[in-house]
């Protein structure tokens, strides 16, 4: 179960480092694909530092926690998750939904769950 956990954490991980890259080398159809509009250098810069940051935090900290086994790192890109679900559902009380607002909390929701399990894998033994 924990090698499991461990493989499930660095891929997603991984998948966040991807998403970086992306945003950072690749941003037009990715933030098409997020219905995000950039405007100018700030603009670009902003996904770049703000969007793109956050998927590096948490792709670094997914990784950190599976290679070492460790809840200190799961539980920081718990944080970073938990912070960005959070803001969808501030976006989904002030401004509703619409396509394609509920996959991405889905995929949050499961990055939750599996740093959750992974920090309760990792407990030490009594």
């Amino acid at each position: 179960m924990k090698m499991l956990v461990r493989i499930l954490v660095g891929l997603s991980g991984l998948v966040a480092l991807l998403m970086m890259l992306n945003l950072w080398f690749h941003m037009g159809p990715v933030t098409g694909a997020m219905g995000i509009t950039t405007e100018g250098i700030l603009g670009r810069a902003s996904v770049r530092a703000d969007v793109g940051g956050l998927f590096g935090g948490i792709g670094v900290f997914s990784l950190m926690a599976a290679w070492k086994q460790s809840r200190t790192w799961a539980l920081g890109a718990l944080v970073l998750v938990a912070l960005a679900i959070a803001g969808r559902f501030v976006g989904v009380m002030m401004d509703g939904t619409g396509p394609g607002v509920w996959g991405p909390i889905g995929v949050e929701a499961f990055m939750i769950a599996l740093l959750v399990w992974a920090r309760q894998a990792w407990r030490p033994s009594l």
